[in-house]
């Protein structure tokens, strides 16, 4: 299956809003030319933001490789999770260390993956 050589991912997840409100996870995808080509938004109300973007990285993770990129930037607004991708250690949540064991793991499945912080 012919992909995209370079995807960029802007992931987000957002915790609910109002006690009987559900959270959400949300990543949009744009090639290099800023061209919207999805976005994802899946129910989603977890433990806390870190656990809540860290769903929404996962979710990034697998629709790049499924739309068969070999290259991707993903923007994170979460400075925490930017850090621990970057780190070789594990992190002291059993929950949160989980979750990024798995990025990274799906991460290498990539030729080369940016990780940028949000603006």
């Amino acid at each position: 299956m012919a992909g995209f050589n370079h995807l960029i991912l802007f992931v987000n997840g957002q915790k609910q809003i109002k006690p009987y409100s559900r959270g959400y996870v949300e990543v949009m995808v744009k090639d290099d030319e800023d061209n919207l080509l999805s976005i994802i938004r899946e129910n989603a109300t977890l433990a806390n933001k870190d656990i809540q973007d860290s769903c929404a990285l996962l979710v990034a993770l697998r629709r790049a490789k499924g739309m068969g990129a070999n290259n991707i930037t993903l923007y994170l607004d979460n400075s925490k999770l930017c850090d621990e991708l970057r780190s070789k250690q594990c992190c002291s949540d059993a929950l949160l260390n989980s979750f990024m064991q798995e990025a990274k793991e799906l991460m290498t499945r990539f030729e080369n993956v940016t990780v940028k912080l949000a603006q």
